[in-house]
């Protein structure tokens, strides 16, 4: 019985430490007059489905600065996912994803190749000692190596 109790006293901190924290950190936005969102403090729609996404995807950014490019990275994105689903044409449907809000230069360094450093010519002989077939006119299908094609 006595776990019982001191896990419950446990959840229950944790529960009333993540109330403190949030309501501390909209205190701030409202004593600061700052906010993320548009001039009068209040979320609009997009708002809202960036604030689904960013919890869906575990994102967080540490400035407001970075909140308002990587929101209008997924705005873009969102735009763009928008116009393609729409469209009668299409035979697919897309959606968001962890690059949403990335920007096209962060995403170009993860896609693509990257072509390395052109090493000179070797100069080591590369072929097989000897110049016959490595099989030797063996039939290995006949040995029940490999399986005939």
């Amino acid at each position: 019985m006595q776990n019982k109790r001191t896990l419950f006293k446990i959840g229950c901190g944790a529960v009333a430490a993540s109330a403190i924290a949030a309501g501390v950190i909209f205190e701030v936005i409202q004593a600061d007059k700052i906010s993320q969102f548009n001039g009068n403090g209040e979320m609009s729609g997009q708002d809202y489905e960036f604030m689904s996404y960013v919890s869906t995807y575990g994102k967080n950014f540490p400035t407001k600065s970075e909140y308002k490019m990587r929101a209008s990275n997924w705005a873009t994105a969102d735009a763009a996912i928008t116009k393609h689903n729409l469209d009668p044409l299409s035979t697919s449907r897309v959606g968001h994803n962890f690059l949403s809000t990335y920007s096209s230069a962060e995403k170009k360094m993860m896609t693509g190749y990257k072509k390395g450093p052109v090493s000179p010519t070797s100069t080591t002989d590369n072929t097989l000692a000897g110049s016959t077939p490595s099989a030797n006119g063996i039939d290995w299908v006949a040995k029940g190596m490999v399986t005939p094609v």
